[in-house]
């Protein structure tokens, strides 16, 4: 990827924590990356798993989550309970679906 002019002065992107497992026919990197802006930090994982090919490796698999986002005086981290709640508001959201404009009053 090319970016035309100067790249922003506010503007970071670090990446760190990054280890490679290779095993055999098969690797995987891992890292963190952290975007911070004057108004907004985030953190996130990555993990890419590879295979060797003919050609070299070769990624089949990538994942990535955010591990913590700040806004301002905002700050939300991605843990266990943080996932139990965002998936608890999806199943609520998808039962009202489900159950149709009647049920929810709509």
């Amino acid at each position: 990827m090319k970016l035309r002019g100067a790249a922003p002065k506010d503007v970071h992107l670090d990446f760190g924590e990054a280890r490679i497992d290779i095993a055999g026919e098969k690797a995987t990197l891992r890292y963190r990356s952290t975007l911070k802006t004057p108004e907004f930090i985030g953190a996130a994982d990555e993990i890419f798993r590879l295979r060797k090919t003919g050609k070299g490796w070769k990624v089949y698999e990538n994942r990535y989550w955010p591990v913590e986002v700040r806004v301002g005086d905002q700050i939300t981290r991605f843990d266990a309970a943080t996932w139990e709640k965002l998936d608890a508001e999806v199943e609520r959201s998808r039962a009202k679906k489900e159950a149709g404009p009647l049920a929810t009053g709509s």
